[in-house]
C-alpha cells in the first residue's frame, strides 16, 4: 500500500521491506527518499 506522500505506508519494517521489493517486481521504481513518483504510477481506472 502507497500512501498519498508516496511512501509505503506499512510501518513495520521487515513488511515494507517486502512490500517494496514486490511492488519493484512489478516495475515500481522508488526514489533515493523511498518514495514513487505519483504522478507517474497512479492508478486511473477506465470509466465505461
Amino acid at each position: 500500500m502507497i500512501n498519498a506522500k508516496g511512501e509505503i505506508g506499512i510501518k513495520a519494517e521487515r513488511a515494507a521491506e517486502h512490500q517494496k521489493a514486490m511492488l519493484e517486481s512489478e516495475g515500481i521504481t522508488f526514489t533515493k527518499r523511498n518514495t514513487i513518483d505519483l504522478e507517474a504510477f497512479l492508478h486511473h481506472p477506465e470509466i465505461f
